[in-house]
């Protein structure tokens, strides 16, 4: 896949213009950074004017891919691998990686899976293609979205790789683990005056987020490499019976799966979001800098 970002420089100068002024960024020749001919930003870590763009572009096309995966393109195993390897460089809670990544690519393995995502799909919208309640401030993409949403039960087991990256170790729902986590926070709040119970956010958030970064890297460098994908939590309804077709211990906790495939479109563009000003407060809700 070409990373030529000449024909989205506009779309991202859009995307960047609310925000004011921008971070000068170096234009000229390498050297000027003191670079060494023929040098890279693994040398000296300051990229380019370009080096940013390729970036840029990365992160802003970088889409959640269903009904543009290409049900018939074989995946080569390797390219899965050079990708979870780059996952690999994510940041994770104490660094201690406690990441397995099942990569299911045996039809019939497929299949079982697609049908329990299928049947809990079925079971959250009761029979009908589902039609979430529309919120206010939606955009006019809502409806093909949710088209979208509806097009992945129906062909989950035509794509060529499924990947299910998981946590190895104590749950996060594990009663023990957060009637002792419990009792040692109110223990210790005490002798710091803090009064107000513990909130569970703490474990549940610290465990989904030492995993997710390293998931996003993943999508990142399928992106790249001209793949799709989308993350998606569907079948964590009924985990157990895709535990119970993958051999998957009790210590071995699946948190999302991620359908990848190549793409049967390749120029993908910024996003249209909301404005920077309607999602961002300083210091207080609600409040500007």
């Amino acid at each position: 896949m070409s990373t030529d970002t000449s024909r989205d420089a506009a779309a991202l100068e859009a995307l960047a213009g609310a925000a004011g002024p921008q971070p000068d960024r170096p234009d000229g020749p390498d050297l000027a950074l003191g670079r060494p001919p023929g040098g890279t930003v693994w040398d000296d870590g300051r990229p380019t004017a370009q080096e940013l763009g390729v970036v840029d572009w990365l992160l802003t096309t970088t889409r959640s891919n269903r009904k543009t995966l290409d049900l018939e393109r074989p995946v080569e195993p390797e390219v899965i691998e050079e990708c979870l390897r780059l996952a690999l460089q994510a940041p994770t809670a104490h660094n201690d990686q406690r990441w397995h990544f099942v990569v299911v690519t045996d039809p019939a393995k497929r299949a079982r899976i697609a049908d329990v995502y299928a049947r809990v799909w079925e079971q959250m919208t009761r029979g009908e293609r589902r039609k979430v309640r529309r919120w206010k401030g939606a955009n006019q993409d809502y409806d093909k979205v949710q088209d979208s949403a509806n097009w992945l039960p129906e062909h989950l087991a035509e794509v060529p790789v499924l990947v299910i990256p998981c946590m190895v170790g104590p749950r996060h729902d594990n009663e023990m683990v957060v009637r002792e986590w419990t009792r040692f926070m109110q223990q210790n709040g005490r002798a710091v005056g803090m009064t107000e119970p513990p909130s569970r956010m703490w474990l549940d958030a610290g465990y989904f987020a030492s995993i997710y970064p390293a998931v996003w890297s993943f999508q990142l460098a399928l992106r790249s490499r001209g793949l799709g994908s989308v993350v998606t939590v569907v079948h964590l309804a009924a985990e157990r019976l895709v535990a119970r077709e993958l051999g998957l211990p009790e210590s071995v906790v699946q948190t999302c799966l991620v359908p990848v495939a190549y793409v049967t479109k390749t120029t993908f563009q910024p996003a249209k979001r909301a404005p920077l000003e309607t999602r961002l407060s300083w210091d207080h809700w609600q409040g500007t800098r």
